[in-house]
């Protein structure tokens, strides 16, 4: 009796830990487990740690074939949450929109077709000039969501200064965002 009564509760776990599902990956790297040890593996794959605080770690490196890539790496409660990557600058409508429709087109090949938003606060602007302009002004709103059973990723178009923006995809592990919640919901 005791001997099934310890492979049912085996087989429950194992149920349980399947249902679970995987956690979402980042550079093959699963988003999960304490902040050093995730940036030390992306130290591994050639990034550069630019800066670093108990819940969040900012890296430089190449992402995708484009250099100088901005890693942002987020925790909560000590465990990899999110990672997002800022691609370099862009001063003009073609170059960033050449750049966010390529990533889309390629993220759409590996994920499946997104939930695209892609329009201005007002009519579209009759220039390229004024449509860049538009995103300085956060007066544009580019933006796919993609949706895997381990986690989401947004491609979305964002303001980097007065006269820059820059394409920028945010990846959030499914796991990690149930239990951040499950926690919250506690607290309420």
């Amino acid at each position: 009796m005791r001997k099934f009564l310890f492979t049912l509760a085996f087989a429950l776990m194992a149920m349980v830990t399947f249902a679970q599902g995987e956690h979402m990956t980042f550079k093959g790297i699963p988003m999960q487990g304490p902040l050093n040890t995730f940036v030390q593996k992306l130290k591994d794959k050639g990034f550069i740690l630019v800066e670093s605080t108990k819940e969040s770690a900012i890296l430089n490196g190449k992402f995708a074939t484009y250099d100088n890539c901005y890693v942002y790496v987020y925790t909560e409660k000590n465990n990899v949450s999110s990672v997002a990557v800022m691609f370099p600058e862009q001063k003009t409508w073609n170059a960033i929109t050449n750049r966010y429709y390529s990533l889309k087109e390629m993220l759409t090949e590996k994920y499946g077709t997104p939930k695209t938003l892609e329009r201005f606060s007002d009519m579209e602007p009759g220039s390229d000039v004024l449509r860049f302009y538009a995103i300085l002004n956060d007066e544009c709103k580019y933006q796919s969501t993609f949706e895997t059973k381990n986690g989401s990723m947004i491609l979305s178009m964002i303001k980097v200064s007065y006269n820059t923006a820059s394409v920028f995809i945010k990846y959030t592990d499914n796991i990690n965002e149930e239990e951040s919640r499950k926690s919250m919901m506690d607290d309420l």
